[in-house]
């Protein structure tokens, strides 16, 4: 009699990985998260599974049989690199991807809202006027014009959205003061109007003959002076 011992080759079953969601490498998105989906064979637990963004290890996955699910991956501006890795007795494997993240950009042009003198048009009897103004998405006062009657005037303040032109002298009669803005986003202005009507003093009437009041005379003419 003979005893055969039959000892199969084994074969090696490392594992594999393959991200399919995003499908595309790289991917381009305007989401500020992205959920990460791949097939990951030839490994049972989680354990041997890691899971990195730019670098970063993160626990927030989920592992299934094969399938391998992250959401709500927070991404940064830019490049993101996610990278799954898997390990068994017999070898490591891996896949990466590369996310760019390009975040919708809102337009952002400028607001001006004149706020000193609050009515339009706004009457005055004194010969000079501060102008007060609330100017939004504009951060240098080179991007700001103040004329008045057409005449561009520099002496001005802006300290963040604050506006402000201290002693600006009227003409007399109408006033148009206009304040516009600038932006890579675009213009926008305000403009009032301000009346300028200088004092008039009242009239003033002395009479001085006669001289006192009542005054007593016995003549039937007299002379008024004043």
């Amino acid at each position: 009699n003979t005893v055969i011992i039959y000892s199969p080759v084994r074969v090696p079953t490392p594992p594999t990985v393959n991200i399919t969601n995003p499908s595309a490498n790289p991917y381009g998105t305007q989401n500020p998260t992205q959920t990460i989906n791949a097939t990951i064979r030839n490994v049972t637990t989680r354990n041997n599974v890691s899971f990195t963004v730019n670098g970063q290890s993160s626990n927030n996955f989920s592992f299934n049989g094969t399938s391998f699910t992250a959401t709500n991956v927070a991404l940064q501006q830019g490049n993101n690199t996610v990278v799954i890795t898997a390990s068994n007795n017999d070898g490591n494997a891996n896949d990466n991807a590369v996310i760019i993240y390009s975040p919708v950009r809102v337009p952002t042009p400028p607001t001006v809202n004149i706020t000193t003198p609050a009515a339009n048009p706004y009457a005055t009897q004194n010969p000079t006027q501060t102008i007060r103004a609330t100017i939004t998405n504009v951060t240098n006062g080179n991007n700001v014009s103040f004329t008045v009657n057409g005449q561009t005037i520099s002496n001005f303040t802006l300290s963040g959205t604050s506006f402000t032109a201290n002693n600006v002298s009227l003409q007399q009669g109408n006033n148009t003061v206009v304040i516009s803005a600038s932006n890579n986003d675009g213009n926008a202005n305000d403009n009032t109007v301000i009346r300028y009507t200088p004092r008039v003093n009242p009239p003033v009437v002395t009479i001085t003959m006669p001289n006192t009041s009542p005054y007593t005379t016995t003549l039937q003419t007299e002379n008024i002076r004043a």
